[in-house]
């Protein structure tokens, strides 16, 4: 319906869009949130380092890891020629 009464009114319509995205804006924006520790916080940066910490948080900080495996069974020689070879119906059946 937007769309409509654009193209009908043209630029007399603005404020009515300009109404709908501040109102969509309004709805969307997280005004304020509660801390771990129970204080409110509403100031931006504080909320930015809040979500940050605790998107780190739930995905956890990446660490070392130590292979354990045994990389001289895992490589042993195979003979892959068969890999190389060209498909035919006879060999899927």
């Amino acid at each position: 319906m937007c769309r409509k009464k654009f193209v009908k009114l043209g630029d007399e319509n603005t404020s009515f869009f300009h109404a709908r995205a501040d109102e969509r804006y309004r709805f969307n924006a997280i005004k304020q949130i509660i801390a771990s520790d129970g204080r409110t916080v509403s100031d931006h940066f504080e909320k930015t380092a809040l979500f940050y910490q605790e998107f780190r948080n739930r995905l956890g900080v990446s660490t070392t890891t130590e292979m354990i495996f045994d990389w001289g069974q895992l490589m042993e020689s195979h003979d892959l020629q068969v890999l190389i070879l060209p498909f035919s119906v006879q060999d899927s059946m």
